[in-house]
């Protein structure tokens, strides 16, 4: 009896709502002077949008006893369709009540106050201030100058050190703005496929779980990979090989729950064939860049430890994983730096610049190596590119440490 009443109370709430949305769309459509500030097809949209929101959620309530689901979805439609030009209309009041309000005060905190110089710790957590969205607002400006291709992947650092208003910054601290930014419009859009896929498979894997520690499992795991999303959004904390797999894993394994009862056809052989040979290929791929990285790594702690032999045998093997990068070049230019071979260290360097002409550290390396050979003009040409490529750098102010270090070296 309760289940009947209710039902009847939601039709005739629907029924209400169809019809208010019908008056409103033509009551606002004909009223005088409502336009005079709009064009036509404003007007015209505001009368498709309600009236046909109105008699969509008429005809979804006469559908629905003959399809539940068909009615449901046509009423959320018509219910979604007629609120939009009422919330368009009420959108300036709405933005005039919450950027005048606590909402408008955090926001003007976030984008004007920064915190104190070197500040860490818990004094981060003080304000809402930070040059987050400084690192933002450039990269808008990125993809806006490169919406289709982007700036290139991996480079928004160098765009940021010639372009930026702060201190040095590797990542856009969201991952969507930033690959908008460096792969343009495609890679944006094949972002959001790949990460959005796998929610709707894991989603969809849903509706098959039937046990109990399906059920808790799984959601769990599409609620952690939803939160992953979010908070890739606005820190860069999915570039951690720790939380990237397990939020990507995680779903991965939601959206398979339940396969075994999913009822479809396996894949032919062949397709089963490709797609494994897909995921091989992506994951060769990666080889390289990381053997050169833990060889580079291993470079450094040898060099720390006072054997430029040993380091320089390490860049060699990170050059033969990875010849086309730039930094294993520049590990075998200190490490040649290190042990006296000045000559080949700045051949190394120039090798690096060769591969990687925006990074402005190689010409650090490049002109210290200048400044030990005693070579002004080439100290100051590299140092020009400094200027050129990250006109912010701490290393450019007259008391660095660096520069310090240069001026000594020059002197001898």
């Amino acid at each position: 009896m309760e289940q009947e009443r209710l039902g009847k109370a939601l039709f005739w709430l629907g029924w209400l709502t169809g019809v208010a949305f019908i008056a409103i769309g033509i009551a606002g459509g004909i009223w005088p002077g409502h336009w005079d500030d709009a064009g036509a097809g404003d007007q015209i949209l505001w009368v498709v949008f309600g009236v046909g929101g109105g008699f969509a959620i008429l005809a979804g309530l006469r559908l629905f006893s003959r399809s539940a689901w068909g009615g449901a979805a046509l009423v959320s439609v018509g219910a979604i369709a007629g609120a939009l030009p009422i919330f368009w209309a009420l959108l300036p009041l709405l933005l005039a009540v919450a950027l005048n309000g606590p909402i408008g005060t955090a926001w003007d905190k976030f984008k004007n106050d920064r915190p104190p110089p070197g500040a860490g710790g818990t004094v981060r957590f003080t304000s809402l201030g930070s040059a987050r969205y400084d690192v933002w607002d450039s990269a808008v400006d990125a993809f806006e100058a490169h919406p289709l291709d982007g700036i290139g992947p991996g480079s928004f650092e160098f765009y940021w050190s010639r372009n930026g208003k702060g201190d040095f910054v590797r990542d856009a601290h969201t991952l969507y703005i930033e690959m908008a930014a460096e792969l343009g419009v495609l890679g944006l859009l094949a972002v959001l496929v790949a990460l959005g896929g796998l929610l709707w498979a894991a989603i969809e894997a849903r509706t098959r779980w039937r046990r109990r520690r399906e059920l808790a499992a799984g959601s769990a795991m599409i609620a952690a990979y939803i939160v992953f999303l979010a908070y890739a959004g606005i820190d860069w904390m999915w570039e951690l090989g720790a939380i990237g797999t397990l939020a990507i894993g995680g779903i991965a394994v939601a959206a398979a729950g339940g396969f075994d009862r999913f009822g479809a056809e396996p894949l032919r052989l062949w397709i089963r064939g490709l797609l494994i040979a897909l995921a091989v290929a992506a994951a060769v791929s990666q080889v390289p860049g990381l053997v050169s990285t833990e060889r580079i790594r291993a470079s450094e702690d040898e060099l720390a430890a006072g054997d430029p032999a040993k380091a320089k045998e390490l860049a060699d093997e990170a050059i033969d994983a990875e010849p086309w990068a730039g930094s294993p070049y520049a590990a075998r230019a200190l490490a040649l730096e290190s042990a006296g071979d000045l000559a080949a260290a700045r051949s190394s360097a120039e090798d690096a610049i060769d591969r990687d002409p925006y990074d402005w550290r190689q010409y650090l390396l490049l002109a210290r190596i200048d400044a030990r050979l005693g070579d002004r003009a080439g100290v100051k040409a590299q140092l020009d590119q400094v200027k050129r490529l990250a006109p912010r750098s701490p290393y450019l102010i007259p008391i660095s440490p660096y520069q310090v270090q240069l001026r000594a070296l020059l002197a001898r």
